[in-house]
């Protein structure tokens, strides 16, 4: 009796045991049976009380049917799954007695767990997968209800004995059962979950060795794995050579504070971030990574995961960008990017200190020529050694900057008036040197304008505004200088911008008039021809002077219609003095570079001669050496010109780019020596040697050879003494309307100097 109520209340124990196990699985798997398996237990824990109370002993033959459960979990899990399966029916059947020991062993232990075992089909491979309670209840509890109804129809028995019976049937068989089933599916979650990790960490470790990136994990600064590419990133032979080092091992001294401040915060906050570092490969160069820490767990510890990503090129790149952001690609120059800010810099340090700085804006002389004429790969390399020029000239303190085109900019830090006046001088003077260019002379000039911090302006847009409206004064006042700015300049821009405006429509308003300058043959004294000069008649500001707005006219475009205009206007007037008798009168028009490099030029000048019904050679063009352009185009368009016939002169000879090679090339008709020359050729003996040399050199290439701005009787005995052919200036007469030089003044000879 005692053994029975201690069985029984074992089986409580087991029963609620299981119904708590059973509520896990059904609460992970979120079953709807989980109501109905609670209902049931609750049932069982309520009958087997009364077992307790109401003892009873079993018949054989009812023991013996407990051995199907026995063998199905043999068959379906194997033998020693089936020998913890037997253990309770065994223990139940022995302490109630009715059959003997060994009766007991070979019906409920040994041929059930052999039988099973030997012709389970699934055996220890079924291990390896959860198995499913709910229907293992329903193939057991089916194999019970059909057991226990063939007692009711077979056995003679009471029916609340039937019952009692069929109670602990399903009790003790259904807990044999599930007592197996949770023992699997415990071992088999365990070891999925054992094989779970285990793949799971082989997979990461596979991952991380082959992973592009280098990962690092480390513990107190103490490097405990590395994978393959940092063996690559910081050129070592093997993992031996990293593992066991300290991080600091491979950092720069400088980044070692820092490295410590960002593993104390990936250990506080579990951060990732992003640093950007300097790594020290084993070979002791250093390269640029990018980092990103984690903590993770181990080897069972907590450590740091840092990703380590070579940027290098990246900031290389980086670099080039910004580089190129802030630098002109021609010249290698700071641009007018760097300008802005380095400015703005420089005038918060002068007003912090005190200090006075310079601007120095600088403008090449008629740079477009030198485009047009050889083409803009040859204005590149003239830039180029403008560039390298002007660096010569300037101080380790100050900014050379490319502002665009072939505008500079030169910053001058902590200066004065006097040291920028010095500086200015210095590249007028560099200017005066030729530059040699593929084997070719290019003289180029650059007008400067200067503005003085605080004095004109107190910030960079004012500064760099008054430096350049002081540049323009320097191209007004004759270029190939410098000015410094002064508070009328607004005025003179003002005075330029109209101009502009009003140039386009000046031809068709008929503002345009042409004065006459004869040249005389120093020979004979007598007028040979007559220089035809154009002057503006401006509604507002007067008789304006070519000097003042040809500039203009060739950077609009509007020189080769106005240019048209001249020459036919001019060669109507010769046309009207040959008609009266000066049949020999010759007319000089001054060409532009634009008007000779014009595809139609010859072409336009032809037609109007034909309209005129005059001879090319009556018709003398003019060129100067600052507007001639040597391409081959224009060589070709001159020996065209003079084929046809016109006569082909150089003004201003010798103060301009260098001719001497076209001299070759082009039969000219007349070398006229500018003014300048003619002016100090008394005062300077050196002048004098050049006039000479220029008249000797025309002389022996067969051309004839001129003088303008001949003022006073020196100038003319000087040149007659050395043979110069013909001449013009104040001497002689002055520029004059058409309508005030006289017939009379045509005809006879140039006596007493008129």
């Amino acid at each position: 009796m005692f053994n029975v109520f201690i069985l029984n209340l074992a089986m409580i124990i087991a029963i609620v045991y299981l119904g708590m196990r059973i509520k896990d699985y059904m609460v992970a798997k979120k079953s709807k049976m989980l109501f109905f398996m609670w209902i049931s237990t609750a049932l069982g824990i309520c009958l087997s009380l009364l077992i307790i109370a109401n003892p009873f002993k079993y018949g054989d033959m009812i023991f013996d049917l407990r051995v199907v459960p026995i063998f199905v979990i043999s068959y379906l899990f194997g033998w020693r799954y089936g020998l913890i399966s037997a253990i309770i029916p065994i223990l139940y059947r022995a302490s109630l007695g009715g059959a003997s020991a060994i009766h007991a062993v070979i019906l409920t232990l040994i041929l059930p767990v052999i039988i099973g075992g030997l012709f389970g089909v699934n055996g220890k491979d079924n291990l390896n997968d959860t198995v499913d309670i709910r229907r293992i209840f329903k193939v057991f509890m089916l194999l019970n209800l059909i057991k226990l109804s063939l007692i009711l129809l077979t056995a003679d028995i009471p029916f609340m004995v039937w019952l009692e019976i069929s109670f602990n049937d399903l009790t003790f068989s259904t807990l044999s059962v599930l007592s197996v089933v949770l023992i699997i599916n415990d071992t088999n979650r365990m070891q999925q979950a054992q094989e779970r990790i285990k793949e799971s960490e082989e997979k990461y470790r596979y991952l991380v060795d082959v992973s592009p990136e280098a990962i690092v994990i480390y513990q107190n600064e103490k490097i405990m794995f590395a994978n393959a590419a940092v063996e690559k990133l910081v050129g070592a032979n093997s993992s031996a050579e990293i593992i066991g080092k300290s991080v600091f091992d491979f950092l720069p001294r400088n980044f070692w504070t820092t490295a410590s401040q960002q593993t104390k915060k990936f250990l506080n906050n579990n951060l990732v971030n992003f640093y950007e570092y300097k790594l020290k490969k084993l070979s002791g160069e250093e390269i640029d990574v990018e980092a990103t820490g984690k903590k993770i767990t181990y080897q069972n510890e907590q450590m740091i995961l840092v990703m380590i990503k070579d940027v290098s090129e990246r900031k290389k790149l980086d670099e080039q960008i910004k580089y190129m952001a802030f630098h002109d690609s021609l010249t290698n120059l700071p641009n007018r990017n760097m300008l802005n800010d380095s400015l703005e810099k420089a005038i918060y340090q002068a007003k912090k200190n005190g200090q006075t700085m310079g601007i120095i804006f600088l403008d090449l002389d008629r740079f477009k020529l030198i485009n047009d004429t050889f083409g803009h790969e040859f204005g590149d390399l003239v830039l180029k050694q403008i560039a390298k020029r002007l660096s010569s000239c300037t101080r380790k303190q100050d900014l050379l900057i490319r502002h665009g085109g072939d505008e500079f900019i030169i910053l001058m830090k902590n200066t004065n008036r006097k040291s920028v006046k010095v500086i200015a001088e210095k590249i007028v003077k560099e200017f005066a040197e030729p530059l040699d260019i593929s084997d070719r002379e290019i003289f180029s000039s650059a007008s400067l304008g200067i503005a003085m911090y605080p004095f004109d302006g107190s910030d960079a847009k004012t500064l760099i505004t008054k430096a350049d409206k002081a540049m323009y004064q320097a191209k007004e006042s004759g270029r190939n200088n410098y000015k410094f700015y002064q508070s009328d300049f607004t005025e003179i821009l003002s005075k330029r911008m109209n101009l502009e405006v009003s140039l386009r429509n000046a031809l068709k308003k008929e503002e345009f008039v042409l004065y006459y300058q004869p040249q005389i043959d120093l020979n004979t004294n007598q007028i040979t021809g007559m220089e035809a000069l154009l002057r503006w008649n401006h509604p507002e500001y007067g008789l304006i002077y070519p000097n003042e707005f040809i500039d203009i006219a060739e950077e609009t475009g509007m020189i080769i219609p106005i240019g048209d205009w001249v020459i036919k206007t001019a060669c109507y007037q010769l046309k009207q003095w040959h008609e009266v008798g000066v049949e020999h009168l010759t007319m000089a028009v001054n060409i532009a570079y634009q008007q000779i490099e014009d595809q139609f030029f010859i072409e336009r000048v032809v037609n109007i001669l034909k309209e005129i019904e005059m001879e090319p050679g009556f018709l003398e063009l003019e060129l100067t050496e600052h507007t001639f352009g040597n391409s081959e185009e224009s060589i070709f368009n001159l020996k065209k010109l003079k084929e046809i016939g016109f006569r082909i002169s150089i003004d201003d000879f010798g103060v301009g780019y260098s001719i001497l090679n076209v001299l070759k090339h082009v039969p000219f008709d007349k070398l006229k020596i500018d003014q300048t020359f003619i002016r100090d050729a008394l005062e300077n003996p050196n002048t004098a040697i050049i006039v000479k040399a220029f008249i000797q050199m025309g002389q022996r290439m067969n051309f004839n050879i001129g003088a303008e701005g001949i003022e006073n009787e020196q100038q003319l005995s000087f040149l007659k003494e050395h043979n110069c052919n013909s001449g013009q200036g104040y001497l002689f007469s002055y520029p004059l309307p058409a309508k005030e030089i006289s017939n009379q003044l045509l005809k006879n000879a140039v006596n007493n100097h008129l």
